[in-house]
């Protein structure tokens, strides 16, 4: 992948790969986690935990 690129357009010029797709599901993991993470501090702050 071009390293000179964001990634959604790396996806865009160049085909995909198997490394490429583990990469992405990789850092959607990551992001769905830091959400996780937030949204239970923020219920925590809300409920005085």
């Amino acid at each position: 992948m071009r390293q000179d690129l964001p990634i959604e357009f790396a996806f865009a010029t160049e085909p995909p790969s198997a490394v490429a797709e583990a990469d992405l599901l990789n850092l959607l993991a990551e992001a769905l986690a830091d959400q996780a993470i937030e949204a239970a501090r923020a219920e925590a702050d809300a409920s005085g935990g």
